[in-house]
């Protein structure tokens, strides 16, 4: 698998769970803030983060594996609910936004992602 031991997956994928709970905290700090380093239509594109890159990494690997399938699916999601919500942010919304990250669309979209990504790493 792409060069990769299980273990090192499991520890690869808790990682990522890591990262994506900074990239969280970043995100919220760009809505409080009204400052975004980069663009917001980039924020919806699911392969250019380092996870996303990861996961197309292993698409062969695991184009069978409905964990993979339903962690991919949901990565996608994440990404283009998380445009919507530092886009609102940005663009003067910022109750809004921050309202979406504590318990709204994006907090169910990273949950859902998160617990998949639990879910699979338990299946390695």
């Amino acid at each position: 698998m792409a060069g990769a031991t299980e273990g090192s997956l499991v520890d690869q994928i808790m990682e990522h769970i890591r990262q994506h709970s900074a990239w969280k905290a970043r995100m919220l700090e760009a809505i409080q803030t009204g400052r975004w380093p980069g663009l917001v239509s980039e924020v919806s594109v699911d392969n250019k983060c380092a996870f996303g890159r990861w996961l197309g990494d292993f698409a062969a690997d695991f184009q069978d594996d409905p964990h993979y399938q339903d962690v991919k699916r949901l990565h996608a999601a994440f990404h283009v609910q998380a445009a919507k919500t530092l886009s609102d942010g940005l663009a003067g919304r910022r109750d809004e936004a921050i309202r979406d990250v504590e318990n709204g669309a994006f907090s169910k979209a990273s949950s859902a992602l998160v617990l998949a990504m639990s879910r699979w790493r338990l299946t390695l």
